[in-house]
C-alpha cells in the first residue's frame, strides 16, 4: 500500500470535483465527465444522456428511476418503445417458437385465456384476413364440420335439428332475462318457471335422436 502524502476535504473537495467548469477526460474518450451539464460518457467526449455509452455495456441489473433510451428503445415506466418504426418481438425460431404472456393488450384490444375483449365499449371486433386469406376457427372435434348431439352421436352443424334447440334456447334464455331483470306478477312468475322447463325438455327431445334401440335407459 502507498504512502498517504496528504487529503482534501470540505469546500476544497467539493470545488476540486466541480472542476470550476472545466471537464475531466481519461484517454480523452474512454471517461469522459461532462461537469457543466451533469453527464458521464464512456467512449465518447459528448454524452447526450446523463449516461452515454458508446459501444457494449453488460450489467445483470439496471435500475431506471424515469426513462432510459437504449439504441432505438426508449424504456419508461412500464412502457417499451421503439422509436424509429414497428417493434417485433420474435422468440428462438430454431425450436419450439413460443411468447407467453397472461394478457396481451392494444390501445382497444384485449386478449387474456380464451376470452378476445373490445375496451371500447360495445362495438364490433372484425377480423380481417389478407386478400385471399381465410379466419379459421379450430375446435377439435368439430372441425370437420360436425358436432355430437345428446346422444353422443354426429351430425352436420347445417342440420335443422341445431337450428330447431337452438332457437328454443333462445327462447329460453330471453324468458330468463325477464325474470330476472322485469318486475313480474307472482302468477307469471309461476307460469314463465313452468315454460321454462318444459323449454328444457323440448330442448333435450330436440337433440336426441329417435333410434330402435337406444344405447342408454329412457327415463320414465
Amino acid at each position: 500500500m502507498g504512502r498517504e502524502l496528504g487529503r482534501i476535504s470540505g469546500p476544497l473537495l467539493a470545488d476540486n470535483l466541480r472542476r470550476n467548469g472545466v471537464d475531466l477526460a481519461f484517454e480523452t474518450d474512454l471517461l469522459y465527465l461532462n461537469v457543466v451539464d451533469g453527464r458521464v460518457g464512456v467512449q465518447t467526449d459528448a454524452p447526450s444522456q446523463h449516461l452515454t455509452v458508446n459501444g457494449t455495456a453488460n450489467s445483470p441489473f439496471l435500475r431506471v428511476d424515469s426513462q432510459t433510451d437504449v439504441g432505438d428503445f426508449t424504456i419508461s415506466a412500464n412502457n417499451i418503445q421503439y422509436v424509429v418504426g414497428a417493434m417485433y418481438i420474435s422468440p428462438n425460431q430454431s425450436s419450439n417458437p413460443t411468447i407467453k404472456t397472461t394478457k396481451f393488450a392494444t390501445a382497444d384490444l384485449e386478449i387474456s385465456n380464451q376470452l378476445i375483449k373490445n375496451k371500447t365499449g360495445n362495438s364490433d371486433i372484425s377480423l380481417s384476413p389478407s386478400s385471399g386469406g381465410q379466419v379459421v376457427f379450430n375446435t377439435k372435434t368439430g372441425d370437420d364440420g360436425s358436432t355430437a348431439l345428446g346422444d353422443v352421436s354426429r351430425t352436420s352443424k347445417n342440420d335443422p335439428r341445431l337450428e330447431a334447440y337452438a332457437t328454443v334456447d333462445e327462447a329460453n334464455s330471453s324468458i330468463g332475462v325477464v325474470l330476472a331483470m322485469s318486475p313480474v306478477a307472482e302468477d307469471v312468475r309461476k307460469l314463465l318457471v313452468r315454460v321454462q322447463n318444459d323449454l328444457f325438455d323440448v330442448g333435450a327431445d330436440l337433440c336426441t335422436p329417435i333410434v330402435d334401440n337406444p344405447g342408454y335407459d329412457q327415463i320414465s
